[in-house]
């Protein structure tokens, strides 16, 4: 109970450190400002990435610098439509990944699935660039960006930390075993409440009409379970490399990677979802 405890600390104060950097730039900054904030993440999501992928240090090195180039050509072209695409294409990745973890919870022979260099160099830049080209793209809209960006930031928050806690109190059927052993379908309906919360408050706060509000809040309910496989993909990774966390930069949290990986499946999907509905970009 004493080292739940000292990690709930450790989560909670590295949440009360970063979410208001996030926020306040996300609300106040250029789109530039957010680009590199957001890209900062990235990076270190990279770095991680390459590490789980046993990959010498040069190799991780090499990684890093050109997600750096991509991230720095994107924000020169303002997010160009080359780019524009990508959050699109992401989505094919993660519902190849849907299929890699319902077979891998049926004991299907695929656990040299997505091993070797060249697998992990694509699907690393398909899980962080789109990532972050969607919520540059959000974050565009000169009335609505930063407000819906907040939203998807929220909803992801209130989704991992209902999660946590419901978890933690009443968590007994387990939601993946073989992926994730220690995440439950009681953790997931708690995410889910958490996060439905945010989502009408926020359409509340947004003021919209009847029917872009009850887009955004059924986009947001679809958008919870896609972060879901987001989680368990990296966990599956991690069990690919035999490693408990991505890294130990956010004390209580693990690593970077492991703060975004629920986003990185979540942003690609419900900007998607924005372009198809019409609302806000």
């Amino acid at each position: 109970m004493t080292s739940v405890a000292g990690s709930l600390t450790r989560r909670l104060l590295t949440a009360a450190l970063l979410i208001p950097i996030v926020v306040v730039a996300v609300w106040f900054g250029s789109a530039m400002m957010v680009g590199v904030l957001l890209g900062g993440f990235v990076l270190a999501g990279a770095w991680e990435w390459a590490g789980l992928a046993k990959w010498p240090l040069l190799g991780r090195c090499a990684f890093v610098a050109a997600l750096l180039v991509g991230i720095s050509h994107a924000l020169i072209t303002d997010i160009g439509l080359m780019y524009q695409w990508m959050p699109a294409l992401s989505l094919v990745w993660w519902l190849s990944a849907v299929v890699w973890i319902v077979a891998y919870e049926r004991e299907k022979p695929v656990d040299s699935w997505f091993r070797g260099r060249v697998a992990h160099v694509v699907i690393g830049i398909l899980v962080l660039g789109p990532a972050w080209i969607a919520l540059l793209i959000l974050h565009q809209d000169p009335r609505t960006g930063a407000a819906m960006l907040l939203t998807l930031f929220g909803v992801i928050w209130g989704a991992d930390s209902g999660a946590y806690l419901a978890g933690r109190v009443w968590g007994r059927r387990k939601l993946a075993p073989r992926v994730s052993p220690g995440k439950t379908w009681e953790g997931v309906a708690g995410g889910i409440v958490a996060a439905m919360v945010i989502a009408v408050v926020a359409v509340w706060l947004l003021d919209l009409g009847v029917g872009p509000a009850l887009g955004i809040v059924l986009l947001c309910a679809a958008t919870i379970p896609v972060s879901v496989v987001g989680d368990l993909t990296e966990s599956l990774f991690k069990r690919q490399a035999g490693a408990k966390d991505s890294g130990t930069l956010l004390p209580g949290h693990g690593g970077v990677l492991d703060r975004i990986d629920s986003l990185c499946a979540a942003a690609p999907f419900f900007v998607v979802g924005t372009q198809l509905l019409g609302i806000g970009v």
